[in-house]
């Protein structure tokens, strides 16, 4: 009896054992525990008590490093970590014709995290639409900026941002067709425009500020500053 239990093997971690039980040692804490306490499927080789413990390490090390606020939003946490995985590096080999994975070097972590406060994911991809975003804002290319924002569901910054470029817009017709105004005064010329809409001849003469150029003076209908502005600069 003395000779048969010196030859059973019994799990480090649970226990359990027998003369078939089979135990692998744990890459850590170098226990020898059974196929049931056992994370190997993509090369850990951890027991089950290690494997948490180096998750929860790993995802303590992740929240540190955005020193738990969102790099999207701003926000002071809290930020969440799911789907966190330990694996190896691995390549393959060849055994009677079937791949054989063979994993190596150090243990890696991967894990998703997200923001509580806006809802993104935080990832490479997020964090560069963020990065052009502020770009394109600073360059003064509001719709780009607009539209990154948006991606990232920040709508109520992306509708200021649209309307911020309107009225840029807006401002920069108004600056250049007062130019064009200025050239027609100083010249004395009469240019005749016409009326998209009705066809009918609207005089620009040097009497015309931009404010005679918002409506047309026989049918009421609206005229678009930018195309009299390219009506005038074709002819001046």
């Amino acid at each position: 009896m003395d000779a048969l239990s010196s030859r059973m093997t019994k799990c480090g971690r649970c226990g359990s054992g027998g003369l078939l039980t089979k135990t692998y040692s744990c890459g850590t804490c170098a226990r020898k525990v059974c196929d049931h306490c056992y994370v190997n499927d993509r090369g850990q080789a951890l027991c089950l008590d290690c494997y948490p413990r180096i998750v929860e390490e790993r995802k303590r090390k992740l929240l540190s490093d955005f020193s738990n606020q969102c790099p999207l939003c701003g926000a002071k946490g809290p930020l969440h970590v799911f789907n966190p995985v330990l694996f190896r590096d691995h390549t393959f080999r060849y055994d009677n014709g079937k791949p054989v994975p063979v994993y190596h070097g150090d243990l890696r972590f991967s894990a998703n995290i997200a923001c509580e406060s806006c809802g993104n994911a935080i990832d490479d991809d997020s964090i560069s639409k963020m990065k052009k975003a502020k770009r394109a804002e600073l360059s003064g290319r509001y719709e780009d900026a607009a539209r990154f924002y948006e991606e990232l569901y920040f709508l109520e910054k992306a509708r200021s941002l649209r309307e911020r470029g309107r009225v840029s817009t807006v401002r920069h017709q108004h600056v250049d067709i007062n130019h064009l105004l200025d050239q027609v005064r100083q010249g004395n010329l009469v240019v005749p425009y016409k009326c998209p809409n009705c066809q009918a001849g609207i005089t620009i003469n040097k009497d015309t500020s931009v404010d005679r150029l918002t409506n047309c003076p026989y049918c009421g209908s609206a005229l678009v500053v930018s195309d009299i502005e390219k009506f005038l600069s074709s002819i001046l």
